[in-house]
């Protein structure tokens, strides 16, 4: 009896995914048609895409940094924002130590975010605050203020004293 309601389990589980590969398939036919995107184009174009974004790190490149100061040096070298996974690979890659830890990936989440340079941009993803002019700095006092503003402010204190 059990194997009959294990198999009629499964025959309406298989009955579920192939309604929702269904439907998957009408709206992957709709935005192909839309974007004029070939059938041809697979998951292995957008991954070979996604590699061709990749830069080359050699070994020991961010020998004696600290997680976060190589992770700064990484995302300079790349120009714009990465999750705290693509930063823990890439570091891997060089051979930097610390990213061999049980517990690399929070150990480097916690670094970025106690880093003065940093800022996360997006749920696990992290970039340079100097890519970034309207950000918001926490101050001390737990008030907020724009960069911007600061940088204003202390524009107009130096001119203030060359007078």
């Amino acid at each position: 009896m059990g194997q009959i309601n294990d198999r009629e389990t499964e025959k309406r589980f298989l009955e579920s995914l192939l309604a929702e590969r269904a439907e998957l398939d009408l709206h992957i036919a709709f935005l192909r048609k839309r974007l004029g995107v070939s059938e041809e184009v697979t998951t292995e174009t957008i991954t070979t895409s996604k590699q061709a974004d990749r830069i080359s790190v050699k070994q020991g490149e961010f020998y004696g940094l600290s997680r976060a100061e190589a992770a700064i040096k990484l995302l300079s070298k790349y120009g714009h924002a990465l999750s705290t996974n693509e930063i823990v690979e890439t570091l891997k890659e060089t051979g930097l130590e610390s990213m061999f830890i049980k517990n690399a990936l929070p150990a480097l989440y916690t670094s970025l975010s106690r880093h003065q340079e940093v800022c996360r941009v997006s749920k696990n993803t992290w970039g340079l605050k100097k890519w970034y002019p309207y950000l918001k700095d926490k101050k001390k006092n737990g008030g907020t203020q724009e960069v911007s503003e600061q940088a204003n402010e202390a524009g107009d204190e130096s001119s203030e004293e060359g007078l």
